[in-house]
């Protein structure tokens, strides 16, 4: 008899443990609802403004925008990428010249899991004149830029911390539109 009341104060102190953890989730989850959701924003960089990637909370209940801060990103990072798995975002630098070279760029920032707030990771050419759009496949193993200036579409892999690599394909397209 003395095991199965043991096994009965296990079992409960079990399914209590399991109860304070259901409540601190619940607790966190209605936190995070009620301080809104964060959302990234990029945007052109004109008269000399450095700040061009802004990190805005949006009240989900009220529809309100509240911006929390900037950060320095690089001339004109106009599109922008979250990786899968939500730890990477990247954004597309809309120039023609890249480290001396007929290009914009691509840039990788680790994004802070509790903030939000993003640290730039690297940076790689383009492929192509102002770049315009930037996804990551499904798998998370690459980046796919769209380059305006001139038409083309580039590659570049990336690592398992999210970091870009240098294109590996430049598919260049032929015609006017």
């Amino acid at each position: 008899m003395s095991d199965r009341l043991e096994t009965s104060r296990r079992d409960f102190i079990a399914a209590s443990a399991l109860g304070v953890l259901g409540f601190a989730s619940i607790g966190r989850s209605i936190a995070s609802r009620r301080n809104g959701e964060l959302l990234y924003v990029g945007t052109y960089t004109e008269d000399k403004r450095t700040e061009g990637i802004f990190l805005v909370r949006f009240d989900t209940r009220s529809g309100a925008l509240q911006l929390e801060h900037g950060v320095d990103a690089g001339p004109n990072p106009s599109f922008l990428a979250i990786h899968p798995h939500g730890r990477v975002l990247y954004a597309v630098n809309e120039i023609d010249q890249f480290n001396g070279k007929a290009s914009g760029a691509v840039c990788a920032f680790a994004i802070n899991g509790d903030t939000g707030a993003l640290t730039r990771i690297n940076e790689q050419a383009s492929g192509g004149g102002s770049p315009c759009y930037v996804s990551v496949d499904r798998s998370g193993r690459a980046v796919l830029v769209a380059n305006y200036v001139g038409g083309s579409i580039a590659l570049l892999p990336l690592d398992h911390s999210g970091s870009l690599g240098s294109a590996t394909h430049i598919d260049q397209h032929q015609g006017k539109g």
